[in-house]
């Protein structure tokens, strides 16, 4: 992962997995608070005898 700010560079090591989910999780964050909630009916599960 890397990232051109103000003309340098930023990267985190492919390795390095902790700093790697520490740095996407605001990324998911803004990602579930950008989208459209879709309101949908309930799934109701009924038994069926005979």
């Amino acid at each position: 992962m890397k990232v051109h700010y103000r003309g340098s560079r930023f990267y985190i090591d492919d390795s390095d997995l902790e700093s790697k989910s520490t740095f996407s999780l605001p990324g998911q964050l803004f990602a579930l608070q950008s989208g459209e909630l879709k309101s949908s009916a309930p799934v109701l599960t009924l038994p069926v005898g005979n």
